[in-house]
Parts: structure tokens; sequence; C-alpha cells
């Protein structure tokens, strides 16, 4: 019966959604039968508003998406990684206009050597924008670094990241910046994190001040069950005399108005440097918050988190293993589009929308773990895929929780 609910759930949410024609666009960077394209730029360049871009395993240039929704999804268990080239190693999405959707999916992101700019920039959007299991890669220690962000979100309505690992980078040895990059930079913008790591890079100054994981500038951001690092202070090279550690860096800096809202996350300092070896005393440790602290909101929460599959053919089993407590009874959330609200009575953001098609999935069992296998609804034979947003609510000791809200592209077989 629980099986049958949420395939009537989806058939309902399949037969209210408009049949706009939307196409897939295959790359694999070793071409062959089926394969659209060898990179992904000009598979954007040919693809309409609503389009999907299904990448295979292989190794990409940086791209761009611009003015409009698309999906850039790897297929499941693709190994995709985009690595450009010094000057040209930035992601870019600009420009997506209000009740548009851009996707990334199961990319990881690589900095070439010497770095010299953002890994991801988002920009200038009015649109959702959902980066979800994607990697924004650390490096070994370059030759120069010029990167001050890994990741740079300006002005823009609504930025998800869902299990997305974000590093900053480390000082090259031979020049560019004595300081490391942050993870996250955010100015103007609302920005949802959910079981994300963000850590930054370290510093070359001789006992200098750590610098913040996440920059908050004039934004709101929400952490749910995510860690947060900030970098480590600068050891203590000071020649033959003694020399201290620096402090390391907070976790997040507020400023010009920013607000912060803490799920059952951990948002720490990070460590102190190492004196030199001619005296000096060890580094403190870093601040979880600097700058606007009494914007910060922090409640504890337990855990719900679920996996799923990145791609599911028809005719195939869609399968979701959910943890959290014992006992807790979970319900599924169900929209047709990414639509992220926050909300103070959960608290949370509700990534699906005020208006999902709910529910009953069952009671998790006494390890915490409740495994859910439906079968998937064919679509029409006209129809290339559909997305689907997914997102569970569960009752536990801490009262209603949210999961992570996860995007799910069910396709043709044929793909």
């Amino acid at each position: 019966m629980k099986q049958l609910a949420l395939v009537l759930g989806v058939s309902s949410l399949l037969a209210a959604t408009p049949l706009a024609q939307r196409k897939i666009w295959v790359v694999d960077d070793n071409p062959g039968p089926g394969v659209d394209f060898a990179a992904i730029q000009p598979a954007i360049a040919a693809s309409s508003a609503g389009d999907l871009v299904l990448v295979r395993d292989g190794n990409y240039a940086p791209f761009t998406i611009a003015s409009m929704g698309l999906s850039v999804v790897a297929d499941d268990g693709a190994n995709v990684v985009v690595q450009g080239v010094t000057g040209a190693m930035t992601t870019l999405v600009t420009g997506i206009p209000a009740g548009s959707e851009v996707v990334m999916r199961g990319i990881h992101f690589r900095p070439p050597d010497p770095v010299d700019g953002d890994l991801v920039r988002i920009e200038a959007s009015a649109g959702v924008v959902w980066l979800e299991d994607v990697v924004l890669e650390p490096t070994p220690i370059t030759l120069q670094s010029l990167q001050t962000t890994a990741m740079r979100v300006d002005s823009c309505a609504k930025v998800v990241l869902t299990r997305v690992d974000v590093h900053g980078v480390f000082p090259g040895l031979f020049g560019g910046n004595e300081v490391g990059s942050n993870a996250i930079r955010a100015t103007q913008s609302e920005l949802h994190l959910f079981d994300c790591d963000a850590v930054a890079g370290g510093t070359f100054v001789s006992g200098g001040l750590g610098i913040p994981a996440i920059r908050l500038d004039a934004s709101f951001a929400t952490l749910r069950e995510s860690r947060v690092t900030g970098g480590p202070g600068g050891d203590g090279y000071n020649g033959f005399s003694p020399a201290s550690g620096g402090k390391g860096g907070p976790g997040v800096a507020l400023s010009n108005g920013s607000y912060l809202w803490s799920v059952g996350s951990i948002v720490s300092g990070g460590p102190g440097g190492f004196p030199s070896s001619f005296g000096g005393s060890f580094g403190v440790v870093g601040p979880r918050f600097t700058g606007e602290v009494a914007s910060v909101v922090e409640h504890p929460a337990a855990d719900v988190r679920f996996q799923t599959q990145t791609m599911v053919r028809t005719g195939q089993l869609g399968t979701f293993v959910i943890h959290t407590e014992p006992n807790a009874r979970v319900f599924a959330l169900t929209a047709g589009a990414p639509d992220p609200v926050f909300s103070t009575t959960f608290p949370g953001v509700i990534g699906v929308g005020l208006a999902p098609i709910v529910t009953k999935l069952g009671v998790t069992d006494a390890s915490g773990q409740l495994t859910f296998t439906t079968p998937v609804v064919t679509l029409a034979p006209q129809r290339d895929f559909r997305r689907f947003t997914f997102q569970l609510a569960a009752i536990t000791s801490t009262g209603v929780e949210l999961s992570e809200p996860s995007l799910v592209q069910v396709v043709q077989p044929t793909f």
C-alpha cells in the first residue's frame, strides 16, 4: 500500500504537469552511437529552456549557463570532472530568470595549477539555482594561486546546495596570494545548505590570522546538518627567532545585515598555527562566528537523511534509504519543481514549496532506517524525462524535522 500510495502521488503529479517538450542531450568525451556532443558547452548551446544535459564519464572544460533554466547532470555512477586551465577555470551561471531552475548534479569541479579564479560563480539570477552531489575539490599545494573564493554567489534570489563539498585552496608555493581562499562568499543573496561541507584554505603569512570558510555580505543563509570549518592560522615562521602561530579563522563571517539560521549543524573555527621551532606559542582556535553574531540563530535537530538515484529509468525501481531516529514516522513530500521556502516553524527550508503531495512512507526500525522501493511511473513516449523534487518530513523526538531536498530525473530507458 505504501508503494501504491507513492506511485499514485507521482502519477497525480505527472497528470497535473503540462507536457512541455523537453529534450535530453547526451554528452560523452568518448563519442559514439547515442552521443550528441563530446563537450558540455556545445550541448548547452543546442539546448532550449528546461532541457537536460546528461553527462557520462569523462573530463570536461568549464561551461556557462546564461539566461535560461537548464539541467546539467552526471549519469548514475558516472565520474564527471570539470577542470579548466588558468584563465578559463570558472563555471558560470548567470541571469537565470524568475520561474526557471538551473540544476547541476554529480559534478566534480577541479582547479588547475596555477589557480587564478573562482571554480563556480553564480550571479544575477532571479530563478532557483540548485547544486546537488557536487564537489569543489581541494587542490594540492600549487605553484601559484590567486583564488579568493572557491564558490561565489552574487545577487541571487535562491541558491540551494544539497550534499555539496566546497574547499578553499591553499596559497601557491611560488607566487600569488599569501592567504588561501574562502569556501563560499555570498553577496546580496539567499543561500541554503543541506548536508554540506565548507572548508577554508590556509595561509602562509607567519603567525597570520586564518580566514572564514563562509562570508555572508548582505545575505541570508541557512545551514541544515552541515559542517563548516574556518581556515588554519599561519605557522610561526620567522627566521631563527621565536614566533607564535596565528589564530584560526572563523567558521562564518557576517556583515552588512546578513542573517544565518543554523539547524543541527556544526560550525567550527579553524585550528591555530604552530609556533616556530625556536619558541613561541600555539595559535588559538578561531571563533565560530564573527561580525554580526547577534544575527545568528542556532537550533538542535534530529538528523533526517535519505539516498536515492540521480537518474531513474522507467521500468526500473526507485529506491530510497532513509536514516533518522528509531521509530520515527516518515512522510514523503513531492513536487514537480523546486521551490525553496524558509520556515521558522520547523525550522528549516521546505525545498518542495508550500503545496507538495504528502505520502506516508512508514516507521523507521530500531536502527533508525527505512528502505522504500517503488515502481517508476512510465513516461509518455513523447516525453524524454521528468524531474521531481523530493523531501522527507519525520516526526522525531525533537519535533517535525525536514531532510535535505533532492532532485530526481525520471528518464526513458533508452537514455
